[in-house]
């Protein structure tokens, strides 16, 4: 129609994005689906669950690469860009995903921060450049977008829930053949820089409240305001734990200007 601004035209990293975002939310739903045990749709877990994963960690990857940028040829540069890349949510994201790829068997819930992520991700991409097409009207994902965006602080309390609570699966992992300390060491770092995350950013999405720090913390909070009371009865093992709570938030007590929850 005239007078109609044309739609703005996708770039490669955006298109990049798109097929990645795409492919990790569709296989996280096939694994999804085959984890229930569907005659005929059961084998499609394992491969579903990897690609979900290596969608996922490719857009991460992608992100990182072509971020990575020196300010000069020196190791003082190189070693700013090394801490800088290294408190990112994708770089984060990057060791999640190592952690449960090396899992013995698919954990489909593993996949429903990276799918949430993911689809932000998806839909932030599909209103800016397909809201003039007919698909997007009858899928009625305009009101979806505008749900995401009011929800996102929602959603990223989400992810960091679902991500604290896997480390119950790798605690109970522990008791059995298929046991793994290393795995378990690893995440317990991986949780414990993101409680100290400052990065408000993920693939390209920019949270519209806080970093993702900040909801770690607060669900953290949560637990130690239900647990606290039953820890002080406990004697000795209290010193253990506040030992593992001040390893646990040291590297946010490091950060300059940073405020503990």
């Amino acid at each position: 129609a005239p007078g109609t601004m044309a739609p703005p035209r996708m770039d490669f990293r955006t298109a990049v994005f798109f097929l990645l975002t795409t492919s990790c939310i569709a296989s996280a739903f096939a694994c999804f689906v085959g984890s229930f045990g569907i005659p005929g749709l059961r084998r499609v877990t394992s491969p579903a669950y990897r690609a979900s994963l290596a969608s996922a960690g490719i857009a991460f990857a992608y992100r990182l690469l072509y971020s990575s940028k020196l300010e000069k040829r020196d190791f003082a540069s190189a070693r700013k860009l090394v801490a800088t890349q290294t408190s990112t949510n994708g770089f984060h994201y990057l060791l999640y995903i190592a952690c449960f790829w090396m899992a013995p068997r698919p954990v489909p819930t593993v996949l429903a921060p990276l799918a949430l992520c993911a689809g932000l991700q998806w839909i932030t991409i599909a209103h800016k450049h397909f809201a003039h097409t007919r698909f997007y009207g009858t899928l009625k994902l305009a009101a979806l977008h505008a749900r995401a965006q009011e929800g996102m602080m929602q959603a990223m309390m989400t992810c960091a829930t679902m991500e604290i609570s896997m480390a119950m699966v790798l605690v109970m992992e522990l008791f059995t053949p298929a046991r793994s300390v290393a795995r378990f060491v690893a995440y317990a770092n991986y949780l414990r820089m993101r409680y100290a995350c400052d990065d408000d950013t993920v693939f390209r999405i920019k949270y519209t409240y806080m970093n993702s720090g900040f909801y770690h913390r607060e669900f953290w909070k949560k637990i130690g305001e239900g647990a606290g009371p039953i820890v002080d009865r406990l004697g000795p093992v209290k010193g253990v734990v506040d030992a593992v709570k001040r390893w646990f938030t040291a590297g946010l007590k490091n950060k300059s200007g940073a405020k503990t929850a």
